[in-house]
C-alpha cells in the first residue's frame, strides 16, 4: 500500500468533510482510496492509502494537493490576512478590519474578485500552491497543513503581508480623504451662495470651463490658462475644478461629462444634491475651446 498522511489542527473538520466528498466521487469512477483518521495530540491525521498502483498513487497525490490548495485559498488565506493585520494594527474596530481586509483581497485578486481578472489571479495563486504540495508529497510522506504553509509557502505569505500593509496605507489615505471631504462639505454648507447655477464643461486638452446661469464664461483664478498650462496631470486639473467650485459655492452644479468618475464622486460628496449630470446637450459634445465659444455665441 502507498500511504500519505495529511494532518491539521485548526482545519480538521473542513478536511474531514472534503476528503469524504472526494472519496465518494472517486468511488463512482471505480477508484478506491482508503481514508482513515487518527488523532495524535492536538493534530488529526488522515491516512490516505491506495494499492501499489502508479496511476492510483498519482490520482491520490493530485487529490490531496487539490483539497489542500482549495482549503488554503478559501479558508487559511482569510485567517492569515486577519492575523497579519492584527500584528501590524491593534485596536481597530471590526468594521475597520473588514474594510482593510477587503482592500487587501481586492489587491490580491486584481480588482474586486468579481471579474475575470480577479478569478484568474485567485486560480493562479491556487495553482502555485498546488504545485508546491505535489512536489512536497512526490515520494509519499506526511504533510501537516499549518506547518506546510508556514515553512514552505513563505513567498505566498510575503504576498499576503504585502497586500495587507498596502491596504492599511490605502485605508489611511482614504480615511484622511473622507475627513477632508467632510470638512469641505461643511465649508460649502456654511458659505453664502454666490451664484445660482454653474455649468462645468470638459474641454479636451484644456481642462474644464465654467459657465454661469446666463451661459457666460466664469473667470476664476483656479482655472486661469497660465495655471492650467503648468499642470502635467489631469488629477491636478480636477483638484482645481473642485477648488474653483468651492470658491463660487453655487446653488446648483450641472456636469456636462460622465468621466472621470473620481471627480464626479468627489463633487457629489462635497456638494451633495447640488450636483447633477446633464443627459445630453450641445455643451456635452464640445471638443475644444473654440467650439465652446461658438456654442456660447449661438446661445446668446
Amino acid at each position: 500500500m502507498s500511504v500519505i498522511r495529511v494532518g491539521s489542527n485548526k482545519y480538521k473538520d473542513c478536511l474531514k468533510k472534503r476528503f469524504a466528498l472526494e472519496r465518494e466521487i472517486l468511488k463512482k469512477d471505480q477508484y478506491n482510496i482508503e481514508i482513515n483518521s487518527i488523532e495524535q495530540g492536538n493534530i488529526l491525521f488522515f491516512e490516505c492509502s491506495v494499492t501499489n498502483d502508479t496511476l492510483l498513487f498519482t490520482i491520490l497525490k493530485e487529490l490531496i494537493a487539490n483539497v489542500l490548495s482549495d482549503l488554503i485559498i478559501n479558508h487559511l488565506e482569510l485567517d492569515f490576512l486577519y492575523k497579519i493585520l492584527n500584528i501590524n494594527c491593534k485596536q481597530l474596530s471590526q468594521e475597520e478590519e473588514k474594510k482593510i481586509i477587503n482592500i487587501a483581497l481586492n489587491r490580491l485578486n486584481i480588482g474586486d474578485g468579481k471579474n475575470d481578472e480577479g478569478i484568474k489571479a485567485k486560480i493562479k495563486r491556487k495553482n502555485n500552491i498546488l504545485l508546491e504540495i505535489i512536489e512536497y508529497i512526490a515520494d509519499g510522506q506526511e504533510i501537516v497543513l499549518e506547518g506546510f504553509v508556514r515553512f514552505r509557502l513563505k513567498g505566498y505569505l510575503t504576498e499576503l503581508e504585502s497586500a495587507v500593509k498596502n491596504a492599511i496605507e490605502e485605508y489611511g489615505v482614504e480615511k484622511e480623504s473622507r475627513g477632508f471631504v467632510h470638512l469641505l462639505k461643511h465649508y460649502v454648507d456654511i458659505q453664502a451662495n454666490n451664484s445660482k447655477l454653474v455649468n462645468v464643461i470638459k474641454i479636451k486638452n484644456n481642462g474644464f470651463k465654467l459657465l454661469n446661469e446666463n451661459e457666460k464664461m466664469i473667470e476664476n483664478p483656479f482655472l486661469d490658462e497660465y495655471v492650467l498650462e503648468q499642470l502635467e496631470q489631469e488629477l491636478d486639473q480636477q483638484d482645481l475644478v473642485i477648488s474653483a467650485l468651492i470658491s463660487i459655492a453655487p446653488q446648483e452644479i450641472i456636469l456636462h461629462f460622465n468621466q472621470p468618475l473620481e471627480l464626479i464622486e468627489n463633487l457629489k460628496n462635497i456638494f451633495n444634491k447640488r450636483v447633477s449630470i446633464c443627459l445630453g446637450c450641445d455643451y456635452c459634445k464640445v471638443n475644444n475651446l473654440k467650439e465652446l465659444e461658438e456654442k456660447i455665441s449661438n446661445h446668446s
